[in-house]
């Protein structure tokens, strides 16, 4: 602002000045107007740019271009922290616009105080935003800030005990096909059971005490030659004032299950171990490759997710970091309807965020975005009015 009244002081020093001289110089002469006829001329060409330089000074001065600075760049989430503040300075009273690059949040909305402060709360964890700050109609240059991911110190504390490394539990002994299952968790917090054979529904909801300590009993799979071998459960913890702990599961494992096949024929016995060498060389799908499909079925069945999108975030290293061959394995064997959750992205998308069929369609092919097929985005656009 100080360099607009420098040049708006300046301007009309110079106007001063050229006036000064046409008084001087009409002062000075005879009968002979022209010479001064000619310098009134070139004293308008002159003057009109400098009139314009006052004006735009004088708007400047009055209606200025906010300015926009934040305290900083990477917010990181600590303690129990599970959204982010932003704070920074601008113009008084001026808005200040916080939009997720990925446009899938809604934009976040400020205004600064009379003496330009503001305060940006629950931006998302994991997140980028673009900053812009609006006045008058004028709008700052734009700063982009990212926040952290949620600490693992933010998250409910929950442990199952006497599982191994793949979270398996053997039945109990007897023949009620149950099994016991404890563990701790922060106390006061409430744990939920579902099943995902069940579409992830609760099978059974646990209210913790305050010694942290809970237990429980679960059905297993049954005995029939049909019946599974293993049976899965997962949990999901919650207290208040901390993030909600889901990534435990556990399997419950029938051990009469091989008793059963036993009365196959020797035949069909061999043939069985022909399949099972070909995914592995004892005929065991190998620990990482059975965790990276937990993880897939969740974000398939629970968070709606692509094909390509489980795959780069089973992969990532700012996710869960598994091999290429275990996530390939995992996105292979998730038994989920991508047309159909290529589908749920798009209404969430159209009833949540107002979009349009087109963004919504360019958002669920976009490598930034869902990385749904162009097929699978088509049927989801098809089908989003159903």
């Amino acid at each position: 602002m100080s360099l607009n009244i420098f040049g708006m002081i300046l301007d009309v020093a110079i106007i001063a000045i050229l006036a000064y001289a046409l008084l001087k110089f009409y002062k000075g002469l005879n009968n002979n107007k022209i010479p001064f006829v000619a310098l009134v001329i070139i004293s308008i060409i002159l003057i009109v740019p400098l009139f314009k330089g006052i004006t735009a000074n004088a708007e400047e001065i009055i209606n200025p271009k906010p300015f926009l600075s934040v305290d900083t760049k990477h917010i990181k989430l600590t303690g129990t922290s599970q959204k982010g503040i932003l704070t920074g300075k601008t113009l008084s009273n001026a808005m200040v616009t916080l939009k997720d690059t990925y446009g899938v949040d809604k934009n976040i909305n400020v205004k600064a105080d009379n003496k330009g402060n503001f305060t940006a709360k629950n931006l998302d964890n994991n997140t980028d935003y673009k900053i812009v700050s609006s006045k008058n109609g004028k709008k700052s240059n734009s700063v982009k800030v990212s926040v952290s991911d949620i600490p693992d110190s933010a998250y409910t504390k929950f442990h199952i005990k006497n599982a191994n490394d793949v979270g398996t539990l053997t039945l109990n002994n007897g023949n009620d096909n149950t099994v016991s299952v404890s563990g701790t968790a922060s106390p006061h917090s409430t744990i939920k059971i579902t099943d995902p054979d069940m579409n992830y529904s609760v099978v059974k909801t646990l209210h913790v005490k305050s010694d942290g300590k809970w237990a429980t009993t679960l059905n297993g799979p049954g005995t029939g030659e049909n019946d599974k071998k293993e049976k899965e459960y997962d949990f999901s913890a919650r207290v208040k004032n901390r993030a909600t702990k889901n990534d435990d599961s556990i399997f419950i494992e029938n051990p009469n299950h091989e008793k059963k096949k036993d009365i196959k024929s020797n035949t069909a016995k061999s043939s069985d171990s022909e399949t099972n060498d070909s995914s592995s060389s004892n005929g065991k799908v190998p620990t990482e490759y059975k965790l990276a499909l937990r993880r897939a079925n969740r974000y398939a069945k629970v968070m709606n997710m692509s094909q390509q999108g489980i795959y780069d975030q089973l992969t990532s290293q700012f996710g869960d970091g598994f091999s290429a061959e275990a996530a390939q394995y995992a996105v292979d064997n998730v038994k989920v309807n991508w047309d159909e959750n290529a589908l749920k992205k798009a209404k969430d998308y159209q009833d949540k965020m107002s979009m349009s069929p087109n963004d919504i369609q360019e958002q669920l092919t976009s490598q930034y975005g869902e990385e749904f097929t162009q097929e699978q985005a088509d049927y989801a656009i098809q089908h989003l009015n159903d």
